[in-house]
C-alpha cells in the first residue's frame, strides 16, 4: 500500500528492506539523477518507486487471492483488501464475512454487509451437465495437482448447464442476500479457445440475464 499511494517509498521491515541498504545503480546514466527519483548523485537509490503510477486516488482496489482462513479475512479486513472466497462452504463464508466486518471497525473502518469478500469458485458452463463435467476434469486435474498440496480445499464447482448454475447461483443469492461480487475461476491456458468461448458466452447470456 506504501508503494501504491506514495511517488517514492523506502521500507525497512523486520524480515525485508526496499531497496536494499546501500544499493547502487549499477547502470550509470545520467537520465537516472537528472530525470529520476530516489538516486544519489553518486548512484545510490535511496527510494524507489512504480511507474507508471496508478490512475485511483490513493491506490487501486485490493483484493487477496484465494482466501481460505479466517485469519487472512483479518488481515484484508486491516488493511481494507477484499479476499477472494472460493468454497462451497457458506456456513463458513458468512461467518468470515462478520469476523472481516467487526476487525475493520477496529481500524475505524465501515464495510456494508455483501462487500466484505468476494465469493466465487471454479466455472465451467457447457450446453449439458455431462458435457460441463467432463470438461472439469482438467481444472480437477490441475487443483489436485497444485491447489490441494497448498492446503486448498476444493472450492465452489460452478460447473454444469446454464439451468444448473442457474439453481444455485440463486440458491447463493437466498442464503447471501447482500454479496455484490462473484468471482469465477475459468480453465484458461487449460481449456481450448472454443470451450472458453462457449463457457463465457452461455455465461453472458444464460445466466447473466437472470440476474441482472
Amino acid at each position: 500500500m506504501k508503494a501504491l499511494s506514495s511517488e517514492t517509498f523506502s521500507h525497512r521491515g523486520k524480515y525485508w528492506s526496499f531497496p536494499p541498504e546501500g544499493m547502487v545503480n549499477p547502470h550509470e546514466h545520467p537520465v537516472y539523477v537528472k530525470y529520476g527519483q530516489g538516486v544519489a548523485p553518486d548512484m545510490r537509490i535511496n527510494e524507489i518507486g512504480i511507474a507508471p503510477r496508478p490512475l485511483q486516488t490513493p491506490h487501486p482496489p485490493l483484493y487477496g487471492g484465494f482466501a481460505a482462513s479466517m485469519r487472512t479475512a483479518l488481515f484484508w479486513a486491516k488493511y481494507g483488501g477484499k479476499p477472494i472466497v472460493l468454497t462451497d462452504n457458506l456456513d463458513f463464508y458468512d461467518k468470515l464475512c462478520k469476523g472481516y466486518t467487526m476487525e475493520a471497525e477496529k481500524h475505524g473502518r465501515t464495510v456494508k454487509n455483501g462487500q466484505q469478500a468476494a465469493w466465487g469458485g471454479i466455472f465451467i458452463c457447457a450446453p449439458t451437465d455431462a458435457q460441463a463435467r467432463e470438461w472439469a476434469k482438467d481444472m480437477m486435474w490441475f487443483w489436485n495437482s497444485w491447489a490441494t498440496p497448498f492446503g486448498q480445499g476444493v472450492p465452489e464447482l460452478l460447473v454444469g448447464s446454464p439451468d444448473t448454475i442457474c439453481r444455485r447461483l440463486d440458491e447463493v443469492k437466498r442464503l447471501l442476500p447482500d454479496q455484490d461480487e462473484v468471482v469465477l475461476l475459468i480453465p484458461q491456458g487449460l481449456h481450448d479457445r472454443q470451450q472458453i468461448l462457449t463457457s463465457l458466452e452461455l455465461m453472458a447470456t444464460k445466466v447473466m440475464p437472470k440476474f441482472a
